[in-house]
């Protein structure tokens, strides 16, 4: 009998998958991170753009390179206020209202903006730094492209401080506590992004909302100007009253006032002619002596606002001159009492 072979292969039943090798098993692969959206306004959002864009201080800024002093802080005024991060919603407003605060650094000083004029940089620190990241990345931006490159070594906020007065919060918060104008307490975190205010949509509206808008900051920013100089007009209207009344109290011990008080709400000390001749006429507990010391601490107050924006600027000039460390060294004496005294009044809501 011949050897036939034997078929052992099992027949696949009608209709069954073919069998397919086992292949490596699928990566979990993470999931994918959630678009952050920005929050800004399309105007705000493409403010942003264009000043991270630009491609030199005065782009920046948006004026000619022979424009004056007056056209950079009126360029510096009008994009600071819808750039500050209390105000411009989008995700890197911070960032834009720090370049703008260069650039109005850079070119209010007549020797920086000499230099840059000459170089492309603010500083010998800033072309320094440029061309060692320049050497590290290989061929890099030029000089128009890299206005940016320097140290981290000023603070926007001051700068805004200095120019508005505190225009979102700082010393002036609680000037209504004294019977003076009432302002918004804006609180804003010291980080990057936080404590936008709601009220950003009315300088964005549609139209004319915008141009409004900034009619409005402006005034603000006039009207704060003119609070700047109140101090100088009490001491005016002392002067002209004492001629046919003298006042019942000094904030100075001078001729005539030596006797010291303190005001029973925050113990600002003030002084008067006589403690008799000052009850007979305010008495202790009577509303004429409420509003009396009321009106000693507002004056009080005014005097260490004034103090204090002369500490500031005299920080600043010495920081715009390159006398960093002095810059650094100086105290803001008045400022700090502004702070204790805001931190009374807290105490006393």
């Amino acid at each position: 009998m011949p050897w036939t072979r034997r078929n052992h292969s099992h027949a696949k039943p009608a209709g069954a998958a073919p069998h397919r090798a086992a292949g490596p098993a699928a990566p979990n692969l993470p999931p994918k991170p959630a678009k952050i959206e920005d929050p800004g306004t399309p105007e705000q959002k493409a403010l942003v753009a264009q000043v991270i864009k630009a491609k030199d201080f005065y782009d920046v800024l948006g004026i000619a390179k022979e424009a004056t002093d007056d056209d950079i802080k009126k360029a510096y005024r009008k994009l600071a206020l819808k750039l500050h991060p209390d105000k411009n919603r989008a995700l890197r407003a911070d960032e834009a209202f720090k370049v703008v605060s260069r650039a109005f650094t850079c070119l209010s000083d007549a020797d920086k903006r000499a230099y840059y004029d000459r170089t492309g940089y603010e500083s010998t620190a800033a072309a320094q730094a440029a061309a060692a990241a320049q050497r590290g990345a290989g061929a890099g931006p030029g000089p128009g492209a890299t206005y940016y490159a320097t140290v981290d070594d000023f603070d926007p906020e001051e700068i805004f401080n200095m120019f508005f007065g505190g225009a979102f919060g700082g010393p002036h918060t609680f000037r209504a506590q004294f019977g003076g104008i009432p302002r918004q307490r804006r609180h804003h975190g010291h980080g990057h992004g936080h404590g936008h205010n709601s009220g950003h949509h009315a300088a964005h509206g549609g139209g004319g909302g915008a141009n409004a808008a900034a009619d409005q900051q402006n005034q603000r920013a006039a009207i704060l100007g003119l609070l700047q100089l109140a101090p100088i007009a009490l001491i005016l209207l002392f002067t002209f009253f004492s001629t046919s009344q003298s006042p019942p109290y000094s904030l100075v011990q001078e001729s005539g006032y030596k006797v010291e008080l303190l005001t029973a709400r925050l113990s600002v000390p003030f002084y008067v002619k006589s403690v008799a001749e000052l009850e007979r006429a305010y008495p202790v507990g009577s509303s004429a002596r409420h509003r009396l010391e009321r009106q000693v601490e507002g004056a009080y107050y005014e005097r260490l606002e004034a103090r204090c924006q002369q500490e500031r600027l005299m920080r600043h000039r010495a920081w715009s001159w390159g006398n960093r460390e002095q810059a650094r060294a100086m105290k803001l004496e008045a400022c700090e009492e502004i702070d204790r005294v805001n931190e009374k009044l807290r105490g006393k809501r």
